[in-house]
Order: C-alpha cells, then structure tokens, then sequence
C-alpha cells in the first residue's frame, strides 16, 4: 500500500525562528512511521536551513540529526528554483530538486494535504490560482489547505490560531480526521 504523502511548505529563515527544526523534526517522525510520506519544500530564508552550520541557524543540531530521516535520495528536499545560489550552498545536507513555480501546484494537488508550516512567518508559495485549485478561499492562508481523503469529501482546513501547535491534534487530524482541530 502507497503511502498517503503530506507536503510541508517552509518560508521562515531558520535564523529566526525555530520553526523550521520544529517542522523538519516532524518530517522525521512521520516519516519514520512508513504510514505518511512527507515531501518538503522549502522557499526564501528557509532554504539556509539545508546549510544549518553555514547560518547559525536555531536549532541546527537537530536540523542536522533529523534531515536524513526527513530527506532522501529516493524522495529529495523540493527547493524554490535558483534557491541555493543567493546562500551559496554548495552541499546542501541532504538531496535537494529545484523546482519551477509551474511545477508546484501539480505536486500539491497530488498530495493527500498540503501544511504551510510557518503560515504568516514569511512569505507565501500561494497564489490566488493555486489557492482555487486547492479549493480554499483566496486572502487567507489556512495552515493545512486540504486533505483529499477526508471522510465527508471536504478539504480539512486548520487556521494557525496560536503561535504553539496542538501536535496531539495535528496527528489525529492527519491520521484519523474524525474531528475538527484548531492549531
């Protein structure tokens, strides 16, 4: 059985927040539980975090002890194209695939959700297109945009209501979706 894929979005500059290590961590997690399969994209600032030594960015130990469970060869880091030049990162710390601003909306149409993990931290990959084919509605940036697989057919839709994320109801959201969950 293929497992249900989740696509993290990273803006924020890892020198400034945590958040970045906080999503990566999880990557690992789930990940590691072979029943999710997380693909991580990373645009702007973020994108220091594949460098994390290069930076001094928050956190960088634990951005360097869970990349290799969050990223693989089979299944790389996505990156915004032409990402690495401007932080002149020569060996990023795992495999990494540019990817094209065309290319992003059939990757998160074909993932089961699509987490814009630091929401409103940085800038956002969402325009008003790609918002409409996600089915969520534009000048709002939710936290999770959809989830394909819910039950009652509708997409998921969490708001970043605290600066703290609820962890117990992301897993249930992404593992049972039997109940609304606000982060």
């Amino acid at each position: 059985m293929t497992p249900r894929q989740l696509l993290l979005l990273f803006s924020s500059d890892p020198c400034a927040t945590g958040r970045v290590a906080e999503g990566v961590r999880l990557a690992a997690g789930l990940n590691a539980s072979q029943e999710i399969q997380v693909i991580s994209y990373l645009q702007g600032g973020a994108i220091k975090a594949l460098a994390p030594d290069a930076f001094g960015v928050i956190d960088a130990d634990v951005l360097l002890q869970n990349w290799p469970l969050a990223a693989s060869a089979k299944h790389p880091v996505l990156i915004q194209q032409g990402g690495l030049q401007p932080f002149q990162i020569q060996e990023p710390a795992v495999p990494c695939h540019e990817v094209k601003p065309e290319e992003f909306a059939p990757i998160a149409e074909t993932c089961d959700w699509v987490v814009h993990w630091d929401a409103g931290l940085g800038p956002t990959i969402f325009t008003r297109e790609i918002m409409a084919k996600l089915g969520c509605p534009t000048g709002r940036h939710p936290l999770i945009l959809k989830d394909s697989k819910s039950p009652d057919g509708l997409p998921a839709r969490f708001e970043l209501a605290e600066s703290l994320l609820d962890y117990p109801g992301l897993l249930e959201a992404l593992f049972h979706q039997d109940r609304p969950v606000r982060l």
